[in-house]
């Protein structure tokens, strides 16, 4: 059982000191963010791909093991299992980071869980399940900057304004930020230029 919470730790601070993140470039599956430790020196961008080639290993070796202790019931703390859920995500095993990002929110409701499962089922091309996500998670902690960015995100992707309008505002009611101040004036530009060209085609 030691062995595994120390090999769990492990995981989760080389995760969260960020070591790699696969994620895609160039449209061709599974490559690029990293930290600044893979960028020392600034690689060219084929010893940078390099580099990230040779984690990749390392890091499924460990999720592999972190699942199984998972699995087993040996470990049940919200943290790792966003961990995992994360680097299941960044493997491109979009439906293993779902399931693990919600056991996470069963084992304990928190903004950051809520905001990697949105990511998640955006990727899943799940807009209306991220939004669902992202709702619950307002309700349960009002004015959450971060969660209502991500929100207003994604109803203005789907040109949905006034609504995004609405979200930041609330945010900003309950928690002034100023990020979401910023996001406020760009959707009512956004606003006004959608109904301008509305008025131009009638």
């Amino acid at each position: 059982r030691l062995a595994v919470l120390g090999l769990a730790a492990a995981l989760a601070l080389t995760l969260h000191t960020g070591y790699v993140r696969l994620l895609t470039w160039q449209g061709t599956s599974t490559w690029i963010e990293v930290n600044e430790g893979l960028m020392q020196g600034q690689p060219s961008r084929e010893v940078l791909r390099q580099r990230i080639v040779d984690a990749r290993p390392r890091i499924e070796s460990a999720a592999s093991s972190l699942r199984s202790a998972l699995s087993s019931g040996l470990l049940e703390d919200p943290v790792l299992l966003r961990t995992l859920g994360l680097v299941e995500r960044s493997l491109g095993n979009l439906d293993a980071a779902e399931q693990t990002l919600r056991s996470g929110l069963q084992a304990q409701d928190d903004w950051t869980m809520r905001l990697a499962l949105s990511v998640v089922l955006l990727q899943k091309q799940d807009p209306p399940a991220a939004e669902e996500v992202l709702r619950e998670g307002l309700e349960s902690d009002p004015g959450r900057p971060e969660l209502a960015l991500q929100l207003t995100d994604i109803l203005a992707r789907q040109f949905r304004f006034d609504d995004a309008r609405q979200i930041a505002e609330q945010s900003f009611e309950e928690r002034p930020d100023a990020r979401v101040k910023q996001k406020l004036i760009l959707l009512t530009l956004d606003t006004a230029e959608m109904k301008g060209r509305q008025g131009d085609l009638e």
